[in-house]
């Protein structure tokens, strides 16, 4: 608008208020048009990210499927030949604190209910602080605990090693600390 009347006034000419309103018209209306190309743009980005999300989740999701086949497969396999998993077999675990044994315990538990679990799920049910699980969890994973952290939406989701946890289940989740 101020560039319609500018001109205007650097030229010498007068316009009439209804060349104004026209020409002020005819800005906004380009204007609409490059917003509704800019929206267009923004919601085909929209949907094409929400469907490979999907996808992802989808992938994720089969991986996982396959995972536990795999397990299943290998306990059939360790209680058929008698063999153990070199990889069970190899991981150490230093002596966890009390506070660290009731961290893991709700990790495992949380994690038999829910698949992933997060420090917010631990504290509630450890009844301490997120921070004060976020140190436990960092202290057990240096002291050979294995688990893992995925970050969805910035927020991490832990999880606890799949032959780990069988190889607790069997022996007892007690054994592991002192």
């Amino acid at each position: 608008m101020n560039e319609i009347i500018r001109l205007n006034f650097k030229s010498g000419s007068s316009l009439s208020a209804g060349d104004i309103d026209r020409k002020l018209k005819h800005s906004f209306v380009n204007i609409k048009e490059e917003m509704d190309e800019h929206l267009q743009a923004i919601n085909e980005n929209t949907n094409e990210i929400t469907s490979n999300y999907e996808y992802i989740c989808e992938l994720e999701a089969r991986i996982e499927r396959l995972t536990e086949r795999m397990d299943k497969m290998q306990m059939f396999i360790e209680s058929y030949i008698g063999a153990k998993s070199p990889a069970v077999e190899q991981i150490e675990i230093k002596p966890l604190s009390k506070a660290e044994q009731d961290v893991f315990t709700a990790l495992y538990i949380l994690q038999e209910e829910k698949g992933t679990v997060t420090f917010a799920d631990i504290a509630e049910m450890a009844c301490i602080g997120v921070e004060e699980v976020s140190a436990h969890v960092a202290s057990m994973i240096s002291k050979g605990v294995p688990v893992s952290k995925k970050f969805i939406d910035n927020e991490p989701y832990l999880k606890l090693d799949k032959e780990f946890k069988t190889l607790q289940a069997k022996e007892n989740i007690l054994h592991i600390v002192h």
